[in-house]
């Protein structure tokens, strides 16, 4: 490594050579690469959690768990949902 870095430092012009020509390759495969703002990538599973302290599972489920499950029932492509409540978490 201290070799490669006292050669570059001895000959100015193949470094200066060298750094140019990376330069101009990585301008050269900015054409091909593929850029996406949002990229198209298919989701299989999300996960929701959500707590309401001092609530017993029923009102969880009641108050939180059915709205939310009513919503993503609505999302196209929606095709299991499975929930799991807990009390005192």
């Amino acid at each position: 490594m201290k070799y490669s870095i006292k050669w570059f430092v001895n000959n100015p012009v193949a470094a200066n050579l060298f750094m140019f020509s990376i330069f101009v390759l990585g301008i050269l495969t900015i054409p091909s690469t593929r850029m996406e703002l949002i990229p198209n990538v298919s989701l299989e599973r999300i996960g929701i959690q959500t707590l309401l302290p001092g609530a017993t599972v029923e009102t969880v489920e009641a108050t939180i768990c059915k709205p939310i499950e009513q919503r993503i029932y609505d999302i196209p492509g929606t095709h299991a949902f499975v929930k799991i409540g807990r009390a005192h978490v």
